[in-house]
């Protein structure tokens, strides 16, 4: 039976199946977005032709607040994975009981295949485009696939050129994953890794594996290493390693940060993916692409506690396998917590026109993620609980404020 299905089905399947827990009337209401806005538009590149581009917005959900969620740049976008990660999205901000409802959105291109001048005018073009159909009190833009805090800084410049002179201080928290000297958040950057390892220090781990070298795996390889624990092995895109113990852990820091291959480092060794996985471990994060362990390499696994570092790491199958053998699984909608409390941070810190430092953004970040695991009640089963506990937030908000008329 295949065990890969496609992210959106995943979480198709596991919203349905929570569902069960609440009334039936709020999945009809969760079923399809409340607004999807398509627009089509013109951009001239460099050499002076004329291309046509599509961009969507999907904002599925505004009951605790307003739309927020992602934009990306793919080639290979699709409506219906749009239309549900921002139905996720809805579900995410309320089980951390944020004020924000869920959106997301992109436009169908491939960024390396354009000048960074065409990107920028692409970006621009596309926020002209959306028009009123955003804003900070309306539909909150973030970072996504293929954008950046230069991709935020486009939007929100051009924005806010739209708004009238005496509105412009008023609608500077419409994007968030800004620059920091344009309103971002200092601590962002690292926020989704010291989120991760917020939930780490819970179990009082002493080592660790991780898959995948992204900035999720990379920033959270040296917060670990830094607080203490012990990097057992790696795997990234050239291969997996077995870290010796003769390393020291600033060497090790240090290699991780400056993006050193790992096979040039004496004391890696080389092993196979099932090594990786068989590698007896306190922790395992798996930050790499989704669909990484599956029912065929689950049993594999010698780790007390799985993290899901990036969206769908764990297929379902898998899963009931891990639990069966006793690995606690942290999902993605907790372990991806911190990029989403960093919007929020942002949003807040930039309505309240204030300012934060590092330290109270990261004390803030603990907090809300401490809150939550104390409300999900134990380990087990982790991310039914999460959904149940979401749709149980919203089910009651409903119920408190009725339908109109």
């Amino acid at each position: 039976m295949e065990d890969t299905l496609k992210l959106r089905e995943n979480i198709s399947a596991r919203i349905r199946d929570a569902g069960q827990a609440v009334a039936q009337d709020l999945m009809k209401i969760l079923e399809r977005p409340f607004n999807e806005v398509t627009v089509n538009f013109p951009v001239k590149l460099d050499n002076g032709t004329i291309k046509e581009f599509k961009g969507y917005r999907i904002q599925h959900n505004d009951a605790m607040g307003p739309f927020h969620g992602g934009l990306r740049f793919h080639p290979n976008l699709e409506l219906e994975d749009l239309r549900e990660l921002s139905r996720w999205m809805t579900l995410r901000s309320a089980l951390f009981d944020i004020p924000f409802g869920g959106a997301m959105g992109g436009v169908v291109f491939d960024p390396s295949d354009f000048s960074i001048t065409e990107v920028e005018r692409i970006t621009r073009r596309f926020t002209y485009a959306l028009g009123n159909n955003i804003g900070a009190e309306y539909d909150i833009i973030s970072p996504d696939i293929n954008t950046n805090q230069q991709i935020m800084a486009w939007i929100s410049d051009t924005y806010l050129t739209m708004m009238p002179v005496t509105r412009r201080n008023d609608n500077r928290h419409s994007v968030t994953g800004k620059p920091l000297f344009l309103g971002g958040i200092e601590g962002r950057s690292y926020a989704r890794a010291e989120g991760i390892m917020f939930i780490i220090d819970r179990f009082g781990a002493k080592s660790f594996s991780v898959q995948g070298l992204g900035e999720t795996g990379r920033t959270l390889s040296c917060l670990l290493l830094e607080s203490g624990l012990k990097l057992k092995a790696i795997e990234d895109q050239s291969g997996a390693y077995i870290i010796n113990d003769d390393i020291d852990s600033t060497i090790l820091q240090s290699c991780l940060s400056n993006r050193i291959p790992l096979g040039s480092i004496k004391e890696a060794k080389k092993i196979s993916h099932q090594q990786f996985l068989s590698e007896s471990v306190d922790v395992l994060i798996s930050a790499a692409l989704e669909n990484q362990i599956t029912a065929e390499n689950a049993a594999y696994l010698k780790t007390s506690i799985l993290i899901e570092g990036t969206q769908g790491a764990v297929t379902s199958r898998a899963e009931a396998i891990l639990e069966k053998n006793g690995i606690v699984v942290i999902p993605d909608m907790l372990a991806t917590a911190g990029s989403l409390l960093a919007d929020y941070y942002e949003w807040l810190q930039n309505k309240r026109c204030e300012r934060w430092s590092k330290d109270e953004f990261s004390s803030r970040l603990k907090k809300r993620i401490g809150q939550t695991l104390d409300n999900l009640d134990g380990w087990s089963s982790l991310r039914q609980k999460c959904y149940v506990s979401a749709l149980q937030r919203l089910e009651k908000l409903y119920y408190e404020r009725g339908i109109f008329p």
